[in-house]
């Protein structure tokens, strides 16, 4: 699979205070990639991993996430609505990501 897929990021306020969490939004159209995914592993191309993670799918319409709070605090310099090229191996439960 070519990394011209990218990941859209975006950011939710909880409202009972300052908190945040920030999560990758999968476009409809890239959402079969990750159907028989399963629990995965993201790999970050400066050399960080998370382990563990998983795609929730939330709303009526079924709209694909991946939650990755870790992630975005030990990389603060990604914006909300930044895009993110990415790759899956499937064989190895990886996503690749492009820093």
């Amino acid at each position: 699979m070519s990394t011209t897929n990218t990941f859209k990021i975006y950011e939710k306020k909880i409202k009972s205070g300052k908190s945040s969490y920030r999560f990758f939004f999968i476009r409809k159209e890239l959402q079969p990639l990750f159907d028989n995914l399963g629990v995965f592993t993201l790999i970050c191309s400066d050399g960080t991993h998370y382990s563990n993670l998983n795609v929730t799918k939330s709303g009526k319409v079924q709209r694909y996430f991946i939650f990755a709070s870790e992630f975005f605090n030990e990389h603060p310099r990604l914006q909300k609505h930044d895009e993110i090229p990415f790759s899956v191996d499937y064989a190895k439960g990886i996503v690749r990501i492009v820093l």
